[in-house]
C-alpha cells in the first residue's frame, strides 16, 4: 500500500493558525501588561485579577508555542548518531521518534484532561476554575498529538524531502 504524501500538510495549516493565536496571546499580555503598569503607576495600585490572567495567558503562550515550535521543525533534536545512519533507517527512526512525541502528547492531553477535571477549587482574584490553568495542556498536548502522528507517517527527513530527489511514494 502507497501511502501519499498530502500537497498541504495538515502540520502546515496547524502551524498557520497557531502563530496567529500566538501573535493574538502576544498581543492581549502587551495591552493587560501595559494597562496594569499604568494603574500601578499612576494610581499606585495593581489589579490581582490582572495577574492571574496574565498567568493564565503566559502558560498558553508557553504549551501553544511548544505545539508551534514542533509543527515548525524548531524544537530541540540531538541528530549525532541518527545523522551517521544511512538513509532508509534514518527515515525510520524518524518516524519512531515522531510516533513517541505523538504518544507524549496523547499522554499530556489525558492526563492534563484528568488534572482539570478533578480541580475543584477557583483562582482567588478572579473567582473562575481553577481548572482553567490546565486546559492549555489538553490542547497544546492534543496538537503534539495530531502533529507527531502526521510526522510519523510523513516523516521530515529522509531521501523523499530532498528537493533534488524525484518524486516517491512513503511506504
Amino acid at each position: 500500500m502507497i501511502i501519499r504524501r498530502p500537497s498541504r500538510r495538515l502540520s502546515s495549516r496547524l502551524s498557520a493558525w497557531l502563530a496567529g493565536a500566538l501573535v493574538a496571546l502576544l498581543a492581549a499580555l502587551v495591552v493587560i501588561a501595559t494597562l496594569d503598569l499604568a494603574t500601578w503607576l499612576l494610581l499606585d495600585r495593581s489589579w490581582a485579577e490582572v495577574e492571574e490572567i496574565q498567568g493564565i495567558l503566559m502558560v498558553w503562550f508557553g504549551l501553544l508555542g511548544a505545539a508551534y515550535a514542533l509543527a515548525e521543525g524548531l524544537h530541540l533534536a540531538v541528530d549525532v548518531v541518527v545523522g551517521r545512519l544511512p538513509a532508509a533507517l534514518r527515515r525510520w527512526v524518524a518516524r519512531g521518534a515522531s510516533a513517541a512525541v505523538a504518544a507524549f502528547g496523547v499522554l499530556t492531553a489525558v492526563y492534563a484532561t484528568r488534572l482539570a477535571s478533578s480541580v475543584t477549587n477557583t483562582l482567588p482574584a478572579t473567582g473562575w476554575s481553577a481548572s482553567l490553568e490546565y486546559l492549555p495542556a489538553v490542547v497544546a498536548g492534543a496538537l503534539i498529538a495530531v502533529i507527531g502522528c502526521e510526522q510519523a507517517v510523513w516523516p521530515e527527513s529522509g531521501p523523499s524531502t530532498d528537493p533534488a530527489a524525484p518524486e516517491e511514494a512513503v511506504r
